[in-house]
């Protein structure tokens, strides 16, 4: 048996073919399945990392498959067990690498739970046994820990909340295990600062998860609490590591050897740099985390004072890093004497003189931050989305083009001799080119870190911290206090009414027509209930604001509806204004998460539609005077507005009020052809086509008369009207191969995806739009369109499949089944072109970016042997990108 079962697991690891594997152990005896177990571990243990998982899934994959029974695995592993303690002389991490053998089956929760049965009646008496279940235990919280680090290192912006929840349905359900997985996260965070703002905003999300305390009984402990916990402490221990490099200094000068004097030195050298870090990484931390209100200010206060106490170069450093980081937030009215005394004693440090000089102009530096009412000298370096990094660098374009055309004008005016009255001219229109490109005439937005297109933010509002739980008496940590209303700052959003006026040099400039703010009503009270308090203007504005940005970071819509419910109903309509007004400017996805939230909102009768056409008639009452500014503004409300064209939403009739106030200057057109088109966009013409016509709207209420069949000519929207709401795309009957025509469709007519979807919706039932030859023929035509070139020499455009993310989401919709039926169709199409350079790896990347495809399903096709058909070519093609995907699920 030690013979066959070492040729078994060999001639795997040559050819990696689980069929083979399976078909040996079934001309086995099943009275030789637990010897086949114990000669496996035994021949793989000493060996490598690699070949001891392999393994590892060797035998989960019998025992999955019942090839293996359960028992006979058991027995096969306590059998090896006998020996470990004798081995762990020779093999001193045999725990360790007999974990990574078990590692498989501890991660399949269905096979985890009949192990612990199995093992309870078979071999809990025996030593050994309890050691396997020991192994077991260990083996699960590993793999959470390892899952734990893979969503850790791959964080990013763009990816921010699809990670977070992959997080959150992690399963923790201990408290060993949550502090586990917060000593995973506080360790990334605090070495890599760039990156706090997205540990930090992680945290916040996760900061309510509970479980049950391992020493009390019945209490639950909270992330928060332990999180908070972990920060003193090493905020503390900051500040005693001091003792431990006084008696290493000690130690150098006792050494009398000179070569060991300078490796001491060295070593020294590498451990205060290496502490350094970890301060002022847990202080940038504690800071980020101070801002999203998990922690209190008082709390922060008492950290300033310690750090500024001790007068230690270091422990300065970590104070400036400490004020960079939060001083704007502390520097409220209410604590102004404190912070005046902090500063106060900072200038006098800094005039003594006694400190290395690079640590004054640190100091230095922080007083001119505050003096300069804490504005940066230069944006912080924090991670960006790809959007964002795209958005600068078509800015810089575009400048870049803005001074080439100037400088050839000036050129121009040189040669021509007419320097004088042309060169006025020229500076009069560089002016007036310069306000076009660079203002702001909306509202100004802080865009250092923009939410929307998930560059984490710190929120608006959040719970207030109370204590660190678990401190030790007297200790100001853990004092309870209700830190003061943020300072909000003057907000600059647009006003209701923006004019631009002619001046008199024949320049442009904003004028404000908006009525005037009203007073705050005060609330009656009456006997059953106590009415809301109807809020202003300016604080109904920032309070939109802080809403919004929330959901921006977080994605919880249950904590927009709770906040909008505690809103009086007389400012609905001032938080639909305000809404729209502080996204209109900023990214098509912000827009269309706004109308998402408005249209559940109203749809849930907690706003009303009267009180959702209100916020938006006073937005359009001034939308002509904005497309000067904001050609796109029509495009950029229908947005906003199309999530309300939904079937089981409100009638369209309300579209007619909506548009009222643009009637008179002939735009009510313009804004309904693009709130139909975004629709159509998601749902199709033939959707939205039957909901226009139950409406009973004619578009003769929006467009005169004699210009309506014009007009739907030149939008493209003549299936809605009266006789023709089908769409403008012929439609084929179920007879035409499905296939066939979406290659038709997608590939040789280059269809939008709107014309598309009603294809399907027509032609083809929704059973069929789940199977998988729907999904493999959707799939390698969407892929088709995106290859280029001529044989031989084919290119990836990967823009093709990011423009169908809408048609491939829809059909795939995050399904295992159907995201395996798609890498099936790549495959199929990387093997009938002949597998051209790099275009596999392309597509890959694609689908992984654009969320169309997971990890798991990647993985699941790696290891699937169903498609042998140029099933090899392609996996030594997609080498790299696996070694990349599993990069970040080793362990660190």
């Amino acid at each position: 048996m030690e013979k066959r079962t070492k040729a078994i697991i060999d001639k795997y690891f040559a050819d990696p073919n689980m069929k083979v594997v399976i078909l040996c152990v079934q001309e086995l005896s099943t009275q030789n399945h637990h010897h086949f177990v114990y000669n496996a571990i035994n021949h793989v243990l000493m060996r490598s990392s690699q070949a001891r998982k392999q393994t590892g899934h060797i035998l989960h994959d019998l025992v999955k498959q019942s090839v293996i029974s359960l028992n006979n695995y058991l027995r096969g592993l306590v059998e090896v067990l006998e020996f470990a303690e004798d081995l762990k002389i020779r093999i001193p991490k045999i725990r360790q690498y007999c974990g990574e053998l078990i590692s498989p089956m501890a991660q399949d929760n269905s096979i985890y739970s009949l192990i612990k049965q199995a093992a309870a009646k078979l071999i809990l008496h025996n030593k050994n046994g309890v050691l396997a279940v020991k192994l077991f235990y260990a083996s699960q919280k590993e793999v959470l820990y390892k899952k734990t680090r893979s969503i850790l290192n791959k964080l990013t912006p763009q990816k921010f909340q699809t990670l977070v929840s992959q997080m959150q349905a992690l399963p923790i359900d201990s408290e060993k295990k949550l502090k586990g997985v917060i000593n995973l996260i506080f360790e990334k965070a605090i070495s890599e600062p760039s990156y706090c703002v997205a540990y930090a905003n992680m945290c916040r999300c996760l900061s309510m998860f509970k479980v049950q305390s391992d020493s009390k009984p019945g209490e639950m402990v909270n992330f928060r609490a332990v999180l908070l916990t972990k920060c003193q402490r090493e905020f503390e221990k900051d500040n005693s590591s001091e003792a431990l490099f006084v008696t290493k200094r000690e130690e150098i000068e006792k050494a009398e050897d000179d070569a060991q004097k300078e490796k001491l030195k060295k070593e020294l050298k590498y451990e205060e740099s290496k502490a350094k870090q970890r301060s002022l990484g847990n202080i940038r931390f504690i800071g980020e985390l101070f801002k999203l209100k998990i922690l209190t200010e008082n709390i922060m206060h008492d950290c300033v004072f310690k750090l500024l106490r001790t007068k230690d170069p270091d422990n300065l450093e970590c104070l400036c890093q400490l004020l960079t980081t939060i001083g704007k937030e502390l520097d409220v009215d209410k604590a102004k004497p404190r912070m005046d005394q902090y500063f106060q004693q900072m200038g006098k440090i800094v005039s003594e003189k006694k400190i290395p000089i690079k640590v004054r102009f640190i100091l230095q530096d922080v007083m001119d931050l505050r003096t300069n009412k804490w504005i940066p000298r230069r944006v912080d370096n924090n991670p960006k989305t790809i959007d964002q990094i795209h958005k600068e660098v078509a800015q810089e374009a575009q400048e870049k083009a803005l001074l080439s055309q100037q400088n050839q004008m000036q050129q121009r005016a040189q040669r021509d001799g007419r320097r004088g009255g042309l060169l006025g001219q020229i500076g009069d229109t560089d002016s007036w080119n310069t306000v076009c490109v660079n203002r702001t005439p909306l509202k100004s937005v802080d865009r250092s870190i923009d939410p929307t297109t998930k560059k984490l933010t710190k929120l608006g509002s959040c719970e207030n911290a109370g204590r660190f739980s678990g401190l030790g008496r007297g200790n100001t940590w853990g004092t309870t206090s209700r830190p003061p209303q943020e300072k909000e700052q003057p907000s600059t959003l647009a006003n209701r009414a923006i004019g631009v006026n002619q001046s008199a040099n024949g320049g442009h400039r904003v004028g404000n027509y908006g009525r005037s703010e009203p007073e705050p009503q005060p609330s009656q009270v009456q006997p059953a209930f106590t009415e809301l308090k109807v809020l202003s203007e300016k604080d109904m504005e920032r309070k939109t604001k802080a809403i919004l940005d929330e959901y921006f970071a977080i994605q919880d819509k249950m904590k927009v509806i709770l906040h909008v419910q505690e809103i009086s109903t007389q400012n609905h309509y001032h938080f639909v204004y305000n809404a729209i007004n502080h996204v209109l400017k900023r990214s098509s996805q912000a827009r269309t998460q706004t109308g998402h939230i408005l249209h559940d909102l109203v749809k849930q009768s907690i706003i009303s539609l009267g009180n959702y056409i209100k916020g938006f008639v006073e937005v359009l009452e001034f939308a002509e005077n904005l497309e000067k500014d904001i050609p796109k503004i029509w495009q950029y409300y229908g947005e906003m507005i199309s999530h309300m064209i939904q079937a089981d939403s409100v009638s369209l009739s309300f579209l007619k009020q909506v548009a009222a106030p643009l009637i008179a200057n002939n735009k009510a057109g313009v804004l309904l052809a693009e709130i139909l088109q975004d629709a159509s966009h998601r749902v199709g013409h033939k959707k939205v086509a039957g909901l226009w016509t139950s409406s009973g709207l004619h578009w003769s209420d929006f467009v005169p008369k004699t210009q309506v069949e014009q007009f739907l000519r030149d939008k493209g929207l003549e299936y809605t009207d009266e006789g023709n709401s089908a769409p403008t795309t012929p439609t084929t009957g179920l007879s035409l191969k499905i296939d066939v025509k979406l290659h038709e469709l997608i590939v040789e007519d280059k269809a939008d995806n709107e014309v598309v979807l009603d294809w399907i919706e027509n032609n083809v039932d929704d059973s069929t739009t789940r199977s998988a030859e729907f999904i493999r023929a959707l799939m390698s035509a969407v892929c088709l369109t995106a290859i280029t070139g001529m044989k031989g020499k084919e290119r990836l455009e990967p823009k093709e499949i990011s423009a169908r993310n809408d048609l491939l989401q829809k059909y795939v919709d995050h399904q295992a089944d159907s995201e395996l039926q798609a890498l099936y169709a790549v495959q199929a199409l990387i093997a009938k072109l002949e597998h051209p350079q790099g275009v596999l790896r392309g597509m890959f990347d694609t689908l992984y970016d654009e969320d169309i495809i997971s990890e798991d399903a990647f993985f699941q096709w790696e290891k699937s042997e169903k498609e042998p058909e140029g099933k090899r070519v392609c996996l030594k093609q997609s080498i790299q990108f696996f070694t990349w995907l599993r990069e970040a699920e080793e362990d660190s």
